[in-house]
């Protein structure tokens, strides 16, 4: 006697709303050390260690408001986007471009480098689009042509809207 068959939708369908269940939404999220001393603390439930000048990295932060402990220091929340990077420099001094180098990669290299984003002394940000160069990463040494390559690079904040200057300092970066 053979066992009964789900019929294949029913059984896709059940399989669909059990992976549902168990898949765990998450964000991104880079804390940047820019002090000179170590930074400890907790993002939601998970925790963290970041050396002075150096950034710690989690992709498992559940995405929503999400308080942000450093000890010694208030509490601050912090909104996690789901699926993307959520940024976080907590003395608020710093300035971030996101930089695309594509451009210096394929047969048809010009060298350029894209400013794609721009962010002034924020505690807190998203960038629009996905980062594909982890922060603090070298850049890769073949992509395939027309493939973003987008980091997150810390610059001087007076060159932040100085776009040949900048360009000068992007094109001597790793």
């Amino acid at each position: 006697m053979r066992p009964a068959r789900l019929p294949s939708a029913l059984f896709l369908l059940s399989l669909t709303a059990w992976c549902s269940a168990c898949a765990q939404l998450t964000g991104n999220v880079t804390i940047i050390n820019q002090l000179d001393q170590p930074m400890a603390g907790r993002i939601g439930k998970e925790a963290f260690h970041c050396e002075p000048k150096r950034s710690w990295s989690s992709q498992h932060v559940k995405p929503g408001e999400q308080e942000l402990a450093i000890t010694g220091q208030p509490a601050m929340k912090v909104t996690v986007a789901e699926g993307k990077s959520t940024i976080v420099e907590p003395s608020g001094t710093a300035c971030f471009i996101v930089a695309d180098y594509r451009r210096q990669y394929g047969e048809r290299s010009t060298g350029e480098v894209q400013i794609v984003e721009r962010f002034e002394q924020q505690k807190t940000f998203a960038p629009k689009q996905p980062l594909t160069v982890a922060y603090g990463e070298r850049l890769p040494t073949e992509v395939p042509e027309g493939t973003p390559v987008r980091r997150l690079q810390l610059v001087d904040c007076p060159a932040l809207h100085n776009d040949e200057q900048l360009a000068e300092t992007l094109k001597r970066l790793p």
